[in-house]
């Protein structure tokens, strides 16, 4: 079964989904951004999308004192990767 929803996690404002992007349009799938420091990253919607795609940033992973939506962003991972769901 093909994907039809893709959610990208956006950690800067000029990142994107790059050259994959022209790639999902052209199969027809719905690509739907999330700003990690402003939008709910754990919810329904990302835990049962058909693929996850978190984008790079200036941050490191362990930083979460710093940035608190990454503690949000390890919970979704780890929930996808539980479910065994598809995640870049």
């Amino acid at each position: 079964k093909k994907p039809n929803k893709i959610i990208a996690i956006r950690h800067a404002a000029v990142k994107d989904l790059g050259s994959f992007q022209g790639v999902f349009k052209q199969e027809g799938l719905e690509v739907h951004y999330l700003e990690a420091q402003e939008d709910i990253l754990f919810s329904p919607l990302t835990v049962e999308a058909s693929l996850v795609v978190i984008l790079g940033g200036p941050m490191c992973a362990n930083e979460h004192d710093r940035y608190p939506f990454i503690k949000e962003e390890v919970r979704l991972i780890n929930k996808r990767i539980e479910k065994d769901k598809p995640l870049l």
